[in-house]
């Protein structure tokens, strides 16, 4: 956010890495309420439901622990597993604080989709900007929806801005005129479906104007660590790829609270602490701005 910036890269893509990223160094495994409510949300049919409450152990469990778990209950299909596992971690992050109603906002990468998650627009108006029009009617179809697009952002914009009922209101109904339009182009109709139903995370920002519109912050937060891939290629060990995810989020982090970033490392490695710990500059910040 505007405050501080941390950067974790890993090896996976899955709901799984993102859930164990949130919980830190020691990922935790949980199955109560939370843990079935989960489950019905991505599976409602899975006979695992009533079967973890079933076998639960009633009690927080370790990585080690959970493997071991797994093997007891004779858990072996992938997806049993994968979906189990999810679950568990997901009710740990409520369990230690994390509250339900989180945002989580992004593009619309599959492991994102939890907790209260929101969409970049820019990421989706690149949608329609890739289709290519075979003619001249369907190229102004695609022109036509993509201004609808920049009109709607602008007005959500203001929204965030001044949010309003009446502005709410109309928002809404500019997304569902937009959106089921049915156009002289297969590809566009299509295309407008898939917008069409991501409607709730396109239009949180209706239910909480604090929500981000576009992700543009954070990829600008990573391409430094872009460009040293692309220039470096891969780090030589996981230590390695640790400090520079960890000396990247402080420096950036800095460059957020204004603080010099050399000095803070030279205050920290000879001792000085002349300077306050990045997370008391952060509370400080937030204060300052809230008053």
């Amino acid at each position: 956010n505007d405050y501080f910036t941390t950067i974790t890269s890993t090896d996976s893509k899955s709901r799984i890495n993102f859930f164990q990223i949130l919980h830190g160094t020691n990922p935790q495994y949980l199955i109560n309420e939370d843990t079935v409510e989960y489950l019905e949300r991505i599976k409602p049919e899975s006979w695992l439901l009533g079967y973890l409450l079933m076998q639960s152990p009633k009690k927080m469990m370790n990585q080690e622990e959970w493997d071991r778990f797994l093997i007891e209950i004779n858990l072996t299909t992938k997806t049993d597993i994968k979906l189990a596992t999810e679950a568990a971690l997901f009710a740990s992050l409520i369990e230690n604080g994390i509250p339900k109603n989180i945002g989580i906002h992004g593009d619309d990468a599959g492991q994102f989709d939890a907790f209260d998650r929101s969409l970049c627009w820019i990421h989706q108006e690149r949608h329609y900007r890739k289709i290519i029009a075979a003619d001249e009617e369907t190229r102004k179809a695609i022109e036509e929806i993509r201004e609808g697009i920049w009109d709607l952002y602008k007005g959500l914009k203001a929204y965030k801005t001044a949010p309003s009922v009446d502005l709410k209101a109309t928002l809404e109904q500019k997304f569902e005129d937009l959106f089921s339009k049915n156009t002289i182009s297969p590809t566009l109709n299509k295309q407008l479906e898939k917008t069409y139903s991501k409607k709730e995370e396109l239009l949180r920002v209706l239910e909480n104007p604090k929500t981000p519109l576009h992700n543009n912050g954070i990829e600008t937060d990573c391409r430094e660590m872009v460009v040293k891939k692309k220039v470096s290629g891969w780090t030589c060990s996981a230590e390695g790829r640790k400090c520079r995810d960890i000396f990247i989020s402080l420096k950036k982090t800095c460059q957020k609270l204004k603080v010099n970033f050399l000095s803070f490392i030279n205050d920290k490695i000879n001792k000085k602490f002349e300077i306050s710990e990045l997370s008391e500059i952060i509370k400080a910040a937030i204060k300052a701005n809230s008053s």
